[in-house]
């Protein structure tokens, strides 16, 4: 392998070993859900008592129209509109302000007062919070009755404007009738003229504008509606495990010296090495040399075994009834060593890297992984996990660097 081919081989990222990651969370699961029950129970504690309880109350209201409801979303829109304008409108909330003593300004109001559409598109439901639920019943009513009532103003003033236009256009006509011949064609086309408008105004001085009707009692909440304390310390909580494993798993896998098997899982996928996990004291290469080399069929070939801080690798014995003298074609070395100098990498097939839990040879693992990623032998990482446990063998990943 040239230098240029181990280098872009190096530059492609890793695939990501989500089965590996998953395990890793399992590990940390147990710290990550004291973590998690902290942060639920501060949340849960913190709004059950320092933040303030709101109940609500809601008022169900028809919107009367004179004319004929079209089934249509533009329509609706355009029935609800004044009213939702009006919910907002300073005047209206400086009224209900007047009515109601809460010690509110405009703009707190505004915060604690919603208007919705109800399930039919003329009704309108008016919703209220405050700190208890007569005064969020109190506010509510309030609310509808100054709605309605700036409703019934904004309709009074757009007819008494039409009414005056109206005037001045009957009072024009009427000069103009004035002056034209009895008996002529445009007397007779003036004075139609003149009964037209007369009922025109007639007309829309009787109309007026939609009406709000109330259909039910304002009713409040028998419970707070906020804060809920118990199910967002739930969300909190669990938002609290995920966060804390994964930061967990992170800190694990990149910080501190001591050897693990999240961040010995992080170099094997990084450097596409098999990773192994043995208990006990030490550990019997044996059987994995043996399947590594038995079908190589050229002679010379080779293993290293590589022993890392705290580790404890037994003697090759090979299985009876072969002729050759495997014993002599593996090699051991120390990470810590210069193992290089004294290995034959032409020769070199395997690699078997052994390192411990209680070892600190991070840098020297790393950098060993490194070098025999870019000859681009076979490479096993073997962690010896002294608390015990049986061997367990991870996927075989591709040489390639993060």
């Amino acid at each position: 392998m040239t230098v240029d081919a181990a280098n872009n081989r190096r530059d492609v990222p890793p695939p990501i070993d989500l089965a590996g990651h998953f395990r890793d969370l399992g590990r940390m699961l147990l710290p990550a859900l004291v973590i998690g029950a902290l942060i639920g129970g501060t949340v849960f504690a913190y709004l059950s008592t320092q933040v303030d309880k709101q109940y609500s109350a809601s008022v169900v209201t028809q919107v009367t129209t004179q004319g004929e409801i079209v089934a249509g979303d533009a329509f609706v829109e355009q029935l609800r509109a004044p009213f939702q304008e009006l919910a907002v409108d300073d005047g209206v909330l400086s009224q209900v302000l007047t009515q109601v003593d809460t010690g509110w300004d405009t703009s707190t109001l505004r915060d604690h007062v919603t208007l919705t559409p109800g399930s039919a598109p003329s009704l309108l439901t008016f919703g209220a919070t405050a700190d208890d639920p007569r005064t969020a019943q109190q506010v509510a009513r309030a609310m509808v009755a100054a709605v309605a009532q700036a409703n019934e103003a904004n309709a009074a003033r757009d007819v008494s404007r039409r009414v005056d236009q109206i005037d001045a256009s009957i009072a024009f006509e009427q000069a103009r009738n004035g002056r034209l011949a009895a008996g002529s064609d445009a007397r007779t086309q003036s004075d139609a003229r003149l009964s037209e408008l007369r009922a025109q105004r007639d007309q829309v001085a009787g109309a007026g504008g939609d009406q709000l009707t109330v259909l039910s009692v304002p009713v409040a909440s028998s419970s707070p509606v906020s804060p809920k304390p118990m199910s967002t310390a739930l969300v909190a909580g669990v938002i609290g495990v995920i966060v804390a494993a994964e930061l967990l798993v992170l800190a694990r896998g990149r910080l501190g010296r001591r050897n693990n098997r999240i961040w010995a899982r992080r170099m094997a996928n990084k450097y596409g090495a098999r990773q192994l996990v043995v208990g006990g004291e030490s550990f019997d290469a044996s059987k994995l040399l043996y399947g590594e080399l038995a079908h190589r069929h050229r002679r010379g070939r080779s293993a290293v075994i590589l022993t890392g801080e705290s580790t404890e690798v037994v003697d090759v014995v090979i299985p009876g009834g072969t002729t050759e003298d495997w014993s002599q074609r593996v090699e051991r070395g120390a990470l810590s060593d210069d193992w290089w100098r004294d290995v034959d990498l032409g020769d070199l097939v395997v690699a078997v890297v052994v390192i411990s839990t209680r070892g600190h040879d991070r840098a020297a693992t790393a950098d060993s992984l490194s070098q025999l990623a870019d000859l681009g032998t076979t490479r096993y990482l073997v962690v010896q996990n002294r608390r015990g446990g049986r061997i367990r063998r991870g996927k075989k990943e591709s040489p390639r660097d993060e």
